[in-house]
């Protein structure tokens, strides 16, 4: 609503939609975030499904 600029509301789009899907899921954001971001440097790229808050197959 107030982002300043279309870039910046795009990106507070993209962090809206991610604190709701986690909490759909039962999930708590910073604590999946702060997870996934000590995780990702050794996730294989095949496998980023695992770094999701929802399973992929969940999902669809």
């Amino acid at each position: 609503m107030f982002a300043g600029n279309e870039e910046g509301a795009k990106q507070a789009a993209k962090f809206y939609a991610f604190f709701a899907t986690a909490k759909m899921n039962d999930i708590e954001p910073f604590e999946w975030l702060k997870s996934t971001l000590e995780r990702i440097d050794d996730n294989p790229i095949n496998k980023i499904e695992d770094l999701l808050p929802v399973k992929v197959q969940d999902a669809v």
